[in-house]
């Protein structure tokens, strides 16, 4: 686990339990978005959104990339229909950085990985000097599953065994 510490920027409690990748910062950092960060409330979606985005780009370049993009995606769709003749929107990267998301988790779910989770210590060993713990509420863990954002999952078709 990389040191963006959850129990102080605790959307990154949501991105290290939920990202398919394990514990990895790189998935979804948080602690530029615009929420207070000691707070859980906001937390889940924050992580989600930037997961899926960070999925796009990490998925045809480099996460890097996003953070000159971000805000003018169709900069980078340009490109991409440039390159490949295509006509993809700007709703193009959602969908794939969904997908890609959801492919990633059902292979997890095949080979039997389904713990998602911060370790307890961050649940319960207060980070100094604020006191502060990683307090996502359960629920938003399961929430960050919700078919009403992913659609439908993936189809597991066999075990990995």
């Amino acid at each position: 686990m990389a040191g963006h510490e959850p129990r102080g920027i605790k959307g990154m409690s949501i991105t290290y339990a939920t990202t398919p990748m394990g514990a990895d910062h790189t998935a979804a950092a948080t602690y530029r978005a615009q929420i207070d960060h000691q707070k859980p409330e906001g937390q889940m979606e924050v992580s989600r959104n930037v997961q899926v985005t960070l999925a796009f780009y990490d998925n045809f370049c480099c996460m890097f990339v996003s953070r000159g993009l971000v805000k003018k995606p169709e900069i980078f769709m340009n490109l991409i229909n440039a390159i490949y003749g295509t006509t993809y929107g700007t709703d193009y990267p959602v969908w794939v950085g969904k997908e890609i998301i959801k492919v990633e988790r059902a292979f997890n779910i095949a080979a039997g990985v389904t713990e998602e989770y911060v370790p307890e210590f961050m649940r319960s060993e207060p980070l100094e000097p604020h006191g502060l713990v990683s307090d996502i509420p359960q629920g938003e863990y399961v929430r960050f599953w919700d078919e009403g954002f992913w659609g439908a999952p993936i189809k597991v078709k066999r075990s990995l065994e």
